[in-house]
């Protein structure tokens, strides 16, 4: 897998993309990462809100890919003006934490589709799911990767889940608390850490990642 990222995004309208199962958290988190810093359009249900004068704009959409038609105006959309993020959380359902079980069918459509994104654009893919992992090895985008197993771009660890969610995460050698006061549950674990991801490729450090996250 690639773990490195030369570039921050070009600066043009983005399309964050978030797939699996637990990309509704997924997505919240990356909203409240992006929210203080880049305008954010959440919600999409109609690709025509899309549209956009404001190069600085970003949109969060939440697909599974099973829908052939909006897939298919999507990917007609990706190849024009916009930068691409694709976030996939977890097909395979939770084993323990840091493993999922393995469902290669959900996997499919999600990895057609990561071979449409022009070559610009990035991945966002959990390590820790092995189907996942392998999204990578269908095509050369950038790609960052999360989890709690070596190996992983943003990697996650002193993991505590009481009333909030709280762990340390790694990243190029450096390592930030992150504390979620609010929710609870291993899904957050990840959602955090995808949501670092998306963060540091927009062009946010570790430190306001964190602070949005609280």
């Amino acid at each position: 897998m690639e773990n490195k990222i030369n570039e921050n995004l070009e600066i043009k309208p983005t399309i964050i993309i978030v797939s699996g199962k637990e990309r509704s958290t997924a997505s919240e988190a990356i909203q409240k990462v992006l929210h203080l810093n880049i305008k954010v359009k959440k919600n999409i249900k109609h690709l025509r809100e899309l549209k956009s004068d404001n190069q600085k704009d970003v949109f969060i959409i939440e697909s599974d890919f099973k829908n052939k038609k909006f897939t298919n105006e999507l990917t007609k959309i990706i190849n024009k003006n916009n930068q691409i993020i694709l976030v996939v959380t977890n097909v395979g359902d939770f084993l323990q934490l840091g493993e999922f079980s393995e469902n290669e069918e959900d996997a499919k459509e999600i990895s057609e589709f990561s071979q449409t994104i022009p070559a610009d654009g990035f991945l966002v893919l959990n390590y820790d799911d092995k189907v996942v992992g392998k999204i990578d090895e269908k095509n050369n985008l950038k790609t960052f990767t999360f989890g709690l197993q070596g190996g992983a771009t943003f990697l996650a660890s002193d993991i505590h889940i009481n009333s909030g969610t709280n762990l340390k995460v790694s990243y190029n050698g450096n390592c930030i608390p992150i504390r979620q006061e609010r929710v609870s549950g291993q899904q957050y674990v990840y959602s955090a850490l995808a949501a670092s991801c998306v963060g540091m490729a927009m062009g946010l450090n570790l430190v306001q990642i964190s602070e949005s996250l609280k």
